[in-house]
């Protein structure tokens, strides 16, 4: 009778166990579904027509969806020179795919103290959207689409000062990731 009992007791052990690596695999299996990936952010369309708070409101939840998860990207630090400022601290964060999905430069006051930072945020390793002090830029295909006012208001500027803005985005950030 006590041998029936040890054995009892020696199984229910064992089917603790069995259940308690299949919870344990099925919790990993979820965590690893909620993990991160920057490859299933879309970029919201827009034309030119499209008001502000509509653009607004499809773009900060991406941001916000962005910047949660910086913690489970790759992150380099660096120092280098941002729109002419030597010695500029960046930090870029990559994608498991070795793309960049966030940069962020710091930038100085009037001063010279560096006192804010410029954001840019990338989907699937293209320009999406810039947050700078007084400016939001919104690049549609690594293209500048809108210039907004730190309100989110469009500045509707003529194209040709979009083209320019643009290029100096572009080449300034693609420059401090070649760095």
């Amino acid at each position: 009778m006590q041998k029936i009992f040890i054995y009892q007791i020696i199984l229910s052990l064992a089917l603790f166990g069995c259940q308690s690596s299949q919870e344990k695999a099925k919790e990993s299996d979820l965590f690893e579904k909620d993990k991160f990936d920057p490859k299933e952010l879309i970029a919201p369309r827009f034309v030119s027509t499209t008001d502000s708070n509509t653009i607004r409101a499809s773009c900060e939840p991406i941001i916000n969806e962005i910047d949660i998860s910086l913690s489970e990207l790759q992150k380099i630090e660096k120092k280098t020179s941002f729109y002419g400022v030597d010695n500029t601290p960046v930090s870029i964060w990559y994608s498991s795919s070795n793309v960049p999905v966030k940069i962020e430069c710091a930038v100085t006051n009037d001063s010279g103290v560096f006192s804010g930072v410029f954001q840019f945020y990338f989907i699937d390793g293209q320009l999406w959207y810039s947050d700078q002090i007084f400016a939001r830029y919104l690049f549609s295909a690594d293209s500048l689409q809108f210039w907004l006012d730190e309100n989110w208001k469009n500045n509707n500027v003529p194209d040709s000062e979009l083209k320019v803005r643009e290029n100096v985005i572009r080449e300034e950030i693609w420059r401090v990731i070649a760095e």
